[in-house]
């Protein structure tokens, strides 16, 4: 059983065929990335849309008090006491620091960006990027993530797993900042093996697996939030490939939205997705 058994939860598979190729997001609507555009030079263009928030440098936002490194995460500043926040901005994909009073202004220029011709950016990925933030938090801090089980009762658990906790530091860090920068930049599975492939705590035979599975969590939470605060209720269970045989007997089934049910769409090799029941206006 690899590592992506027990950090998601995954039983072992018969087919190894399967599990040794990358797997899309689980829906059509989710396969989507950052939309700001890149020019000849590589440059970021954005025209003006996004104000120039935070500070690309290891800088206090409150004192310019300059940090030894750039923080990743939430901090304390030694010298004035204030927490500072490490987020990605839509101007230029770049990783800032903020004020705690900045951080409604910065999410909300990642809802409203505009879509661009080919990957279009909403709120899906905005929501995908908080739940991102807080899984990075988690793995640099602990050395692991959390994972879904379902016992026998049908009830759904969440099962901690130190997967990196014998990485070091730094590596916990550019693996994070691997996964979660690929909802910006909206990097395929293969482009974001390929740099987990150079980080010696993963193995290369684990990379795209990893990929898959890990960017896949963040969409699909980001979904069902979504669909939480937009107050629905229900759900129905559709399954994108015929010849998928894993799920294909929950194919049309519905259920609520808070169903334990759902994570099942975490296992390696599904590729359905929750199509949300929308009440009939009265």
């Amino acid at each position: 059983m690899g590592f992506l058994d027990w950090l998601l939860g995954k039983k072992p598979s018969q087919n190894a065929e399967t599990t040794s190729k990358p797997k899309p997001p689980i829906s059509a609507e989710i396969i989507i990335g950052g939309s700001t555009r890149l020019d000849e030079a590589g440059k970021a263009e954005n025209n003006g849309k996004y104000a120039d928030i935070g500070n690309a440098e290891p800088v206090c936002p409150y004192c310019n008090y300059r940090f030894d490194k750039m923080p990743q995460r939430k901090k304390k500043c030694p010298k004035c006491a204030n927490f500072v926040y490490s987020r990605t901005r839509p101007l230029d994909n770049k990783k800032v620091l903020i004020k705690q009073d900045q951080i409604d202004e910065l999410e909300s220029q990642w809802t409203n960006q505009k879509s661009s011709e080919t990957h279009p950016f909403n709120l899906v990925n905005s929501k995908a990027i908080l739940f991102g933030e807080k899984w990075r938090d988690t793995l640099i801090k602990s050395g692991g993530s959390y994972r879904t089980e379902i016992g026998a009762d049908g009830k759904a658990r969440q099962v901690f797993n130190p997967w990196l906790s014998g990485a070091p530091l730094s590596e916990r860090e550019r693996i994070a900042d691997i996964l979660t920068s690929s909802i910006t930049t909206g990097k395929g599975i293969k482009a974001i093996a390929k740099e987990l492939k150079a980080v010696p705590a993963i193995k290369k035979d684990d990379a795209e697996r990893i990929a898959s599975q890990v960017t896949k969590y963040f969409y699909h939470s980001a979904t069902m939030q979504r669909f939480h605060e937009e107050e629905l209720k229900h759900g129905v269970w559709r399954t994108i490939d015929p010849e998928e045989k894993g799920h294909v007997h929950l194919n049309g089934k519905k259920y609520r939205l808070d169903d334990p049910i759902w994570n099942l769409m975490l296992e390696d090799g599904c590729k359905c997705y929750v199509e949300p029941v929308i009440p009939k206006m009265i």
